[in-house]
């Protein structure tokens, strides 16, 4: 099941946010049998809003699971977290390749 992940960060954790980053995409890159695509959100790239994920996962508490072993989930940087089971449309992942 395809499942959306949208996650509201607290504001002023950059520090923070940097200093555990490389722990976080260590996590998320070893989940790349669950990890469709994963997105930071931004407000026109200058101010650091949240993240999106879209995962693979045989129910919400799978989904869930992946969110729990992550290090910023863990580091308590969200104030709103939100799971939404997707039905799959038109899939066209080449659409975005070569996007920043």
């Amino acid at each position: 099941m395809l499942w959306m992940i949208t996650r509201t960060a607290k504001p002023g954790i950059a520090k923070e946010r940097d200093a555990l980053r490389p722990s976080h995409l260590d996590y998320v890159f070893k989940q790349k049998n669950l990890v469709l695509g994963a997105a930071t959100v931004s407000d026109d790239d200058t101010e650091f809003i949240g993240t999106l994920y879209i995962v693979s996962a045989a129910d919400r508490a799978a989904a869930q699971a992946f969110l729990d072993g992550d290090p910023f989930t863990q580091a308590g940087f969200y104030t709103d977290v939100k799971i939404f089971r997707l039905r799959k449309g038109p899939w066209n992942p080449n659409v975005v390749e070569g996007t920043p």
